[in-house]
């Protein structure tokens, strides 16, 4: 059954569109995820992107595993909202303890479900039946059946169980091994398309006129030179100028042509931006499910602080970082009607889907994103620019426009990972306990603030032990985690740990260095592995970016969010 067919005969996500929901969820039956084509051949569905990381072939092994199947029988579709289920998106590392697991399940409720299959077909006992090489087995009679005769290539509506008997990692013989790059050899020799490759009939090359700065709002617009140009589309919605052109050249010469003037806004300086996130937080989104101002207090600092023989005040900042994928943006968008079909690079292909809704009320039924493998997101590859660009270039030209940002674009227009200030105020005991911890965080991330006790390994956190806990009671704590709202400068994400997890681990290490020991609970020393001590900690100084700004006497180091803890 070829991909066209599986969504006539719904394999994969019905093709109406499965309405995104939050987080993960589920789809519960075998056919949203597998499918057996009557050749025998298993394709696998997911909403995860290929981005390097090689889950394309680390999720092939998984259910190649389950199906005792070799890889090379396995075909993963991958990041396409009319073939796969939902997917909130290829972030935060869940792709492995997540997706592979649930692809062991699906596969492994697949395997029993044939077994049934096999034993009901020849009315033999199903423990009789052994799974091995695409096939059912029946030893005692020498029948076996391969996967395709028996499923006839229909989709498998059964629901599967969460309780299905997946094989041991001790026992894998597939899963966890080494094998061949799913795909290697196209990479190698060129033959791997990415969405700057690809090609429609018909096609258009766009650009987009770049504001003048930040927030700039255009003023005057002269597009006459440019549109005397042979086969050039000229697009002006609001403050969105861009052109769509027979190629790259002529695309250029078309954007070189037009006069425009933009009403710049004022900018924050470099000296002021940190000063300036501190006295500027957003408020919370009404909507927000991640990050946003928090705050835990417990106990009372000044009495911890009393306590103490040693304390340490510190202040961290942390520059806008650009991701800088090696692929940098680029999307190609093709109407037909009133149905829009984007390739392009992305982490979040039903985020991108829900974006180009929004952007031209068009109904997220009539809108296919498709995730060609992608070389590298970093992380920042979580929005649509792109994407929406060139929807809008290839809406007026009325063919397909293909948009391919420059590397001074994705440096300049991209988002960035945020910049931030972390403040931190420590003290310990004469025997190392601690007994005050203070910990601001403004703009450079959530979800390290509570101490490690409170912390749950389910809460997304990136390592136990987020806040150095004291032994026993002795302990008050203040966190707080807020949000810069940085006028003008350059789009951002929240960042989840980079800048404050390395700044809290500094100050503990200060703490510890003024102390000759400092006491932690067992989550919380448990939490220091060599590779962060290796990474982050050499005698209270920083790699990276993240600086070490003015702190206190003899007081050492201090990061980031808002926690307090004292006696």
């Amino acid at each position: 059954m070829s991909e066209t067919r599986a969504t006539t005969t719904g394999a994969g996500q019905p093709s109406g569109g499965q309405r995104a929901q939050p987080i993960e969820p589920d789809a519960s039956a075998i056919g949203d995820w597998l499918h057996i084509e009557r050749d025998g051949t298993v394709v696998v569905y997911t909403g995860k992107t290929e981005v390097g990381q090689n889950i394309r072939t680390s999720l092939a092994q998984a259910v190649a595993e389950e199906l005792r199947l070799p890889i090379t029988a396995i075909r993963l579709v991958m990041a396409d909202t009319t073939h796969t289920p939902y997917d909130m998106g290829t972030v935060g590392s869940r792709t492995t303890p997540i997706m592979a697991r649930r692809l062991h399940t699906v596969a492994a409720a697949t395997r029993e479900l044939l077994i049934e299959l096999a034993a009901a077909r020849w009315g033999v006992v199903r423990g009789e039946l052994r799974v091995a090489d695409g096939q059912i087995h029946h030893e005692r009679t020498s029948r076996a059946i391969g996967f395709g005769e028996l499923t006839q290539g229909q989709r498998l509506t059964q629901e599967y169980d969460d309780a299905a008997p997946v094989t041991p990692a001790d026992q894998w013989t597939i899963a966890g091994t080494s094998v061949a790059k799913v795909g290697g050899r196209a990479i190698v020799t060129g033959q791997r398309q990415y969405t700057p490759d690809l090609t429609r009939p018909g096609m258009l090359v766009g650009k987009v006129l770049r504001p003048a700065a930040f927030g700039a709002t255009l003023t005057t617009l002269d597009t006459s030179a440019a549109a005397a140009l042979p086969d050039v589309t000229i697009v002006h919605e609001g403050d969105f100028v861009g052109v769509a052109a027979p190629d790259m050249p002529a695309a250029t010469r078309a954007l070189e042509a037009i006069r425009a003037e933009w009403a710049a806004v004022p900018q924050i300086a470099a000296p002021d931006l940190f000063a300036y996130l501190k006295d500027h937080p957003a408020p919370p989104a009404a909507d927000q499910r991640f990050g946003g101002p928090q705050s835990y207090e417990q106990g009372s600092l000044a009495a911890g602080r009393a306590a103490a023989q040693y304390t340490l005040a510190q202040t961290y900042t942390v520059a806008y970082i650009a991701h800088a994928p090696l692929e940098p943006r680029s999307a190609l968008a093709e109407w037909q009607g009133q149905q829009l079909t984007i390739w392009t690079g992305t982490q979040r292909p039903f985020g991108v889907r829900g974006e180009l809704a929004l952007a031209f009320g068009t109904p997220e039924d009539d809108i296919r994103v498709i995730v060609p493998d992608t070389g590298a997101a970093y992380g920042g590859k979580h929005t649509g620019e792109a994407a929406i660009e060139a929807a809008r270039l290839a809406r007026a030209a009325g063919k397909p426009v293909k948009l391919i940002w420059t590397r001074e674009e994705e440096f300049t227009w991209a988002y960035f990972r945020p910049a931030g200030v972390i403040e931190v105020a420590g003290a310990v005991g004469a025997d190392g306990t601690l007994t005050a911890w203070e910990f601001h965080n403004y703009n450079a991330g959530s979800r390290c603030r509570q101490p490690a006790d409170r912390v749950s390994p389910r809460a997304g956190a990136a390592a136990p032990g987020i806040i150095p806990r004291a032994r026993g009671h002795r302990q008050s704590l203040r966190a707080r985690d807020a949000y810069g709202r940085a006028g003008a400068c350059p789009r951002y994400r929240p960042a989840h740990v980079p800048a404050a997890e390395p700044a809290r681990r500094a100050a503990a290490g200060g703490l510890r260095g003024g102390c000759g020991a400092l006491r932690l609970g067992r989550r919380a020393a448990a939490s220091r592995s060599r590779l962060w001590n290796r990474r982050w900690h050499r005698e209270g100084q920083l790699c990276g970016d993240l600086r070490r700004g003015g702190g206190g006497s003899r007081e050492r180091p201090g990061a980031g969010g808002t926690s307090r803890a004292g006696v």
